[in-house]
């Protein structure tokens, strides 16, 4: 809330304070992270690149399988065969 207040004077007697209320929400990020090519078990680590919203905070990944793929950073190490989902998260 924020309040206006005027005092008097010699002329003038005060005003009434007058209060507005000032509502501020949070703004929206979003995370763009590209669809991920199938792999093959034995291929190479690869990094994962997605770009975040204006937080400035970092993006972290997890693999809903760990028996198929695990995540450390931003690295993804293929483990085995099957089908695991990458999510990217970011925090507000």
């Amino acid at each position: 809330e924020i309040t206006a207040s005027q005092t008097g004077n010699d002329n003038y007697t005060a005003a009434a304070d007058v209060v507005q209320t000032l509502t501020v929400t949070k703004a929206n990020q979003n995370i763009t992270f590209d669809a991920l090519a199938a792999r093959t078990v034995g291929d190479a680590d690869f990094d994962l690149n997605a770009t975040g919203g204006a937080s400035g905070n970092a993006i972290t990944y997890t693999s809903s399988d760990a028996s198929v793929a695990t995540v450390s950073g931003n690295t993804v190490t293929v483990v085995g065969a099957g089908t695991t989902e990458i999510t990217a998260s970011q925090t507000g």
